[in-house]
């Protein structure tokens, strides 16, 4: 039989191993975040560029020959014996004369970009988890003193004494 110090050694261990998993997903997110925002820049410039280019006086247009160029990003990742590799490939969305050049939304990317950064702040959350939701945590505690489930079965032991 396990020894109670055995027993908070595993429970640590596992809340650890958890910990590990969510900070995991949490890197990758804010990878995925910071390309994101690195893309929203490019489309940025790009939509401005593609704006100026209708500019009335006082304000001079873009000249219209002059070069604009686009590039997406595509990250894929794929396994190996050595562990999880990454490939990137930077596919040309527009490149040639801004004269010519297709108008571009940043409210596109903008959308992508506010999503991620939703999915980061989640995954950062999960991150304490383990050791917010587990007996004796912050989390667990108040949903103990908050959750009405546990109201509703606490007052039904009390009636029931």
């Amino acid at each position: 039989m396990a020894s109670c110090e055995e027993s908070e050694d595993l429970e640590s261990e596992m809340w650890d191993y958890y910990h590990e998993i969510f900070f995991k997903s949490y890197k990758d997110a804010l990878q995925e975040y910071y390309r994101l925002v690195n893309l929203f820049k490019d489309v940025a410039w790009y939509n401005f560029e593609t704006k100026a280019r209708h500019w009335e006086p006082p304000w001079p247009p873009t000249l219209q020959q002059s070069f604009v160029k686009l590039e997406g990003a595509c990250f894929k990742r794929y396994s190996t014996r050595r562990g999880v590799r990454e490939a990137a490939s930077f596919p040309v969305y527009y490149q040639g004369a801004v004269e010519f050049a297709p108008e571009l939304p940043p409210e596109i990317v903008l959308s992508e970009l506010k999503a991620a950064y939703e999915y980061c702040e989640q995954c950062e959350k999960q991150c304490s988890a383990p050791y917010e939701w587990a007996p004796g945590g912050n989390e667990y505690n108040l949903m103990l003193r908050t959750s009405p489930g546990v109201a509703a079965f606490s007052q039904n032991l009390i009636n029931n004494t």
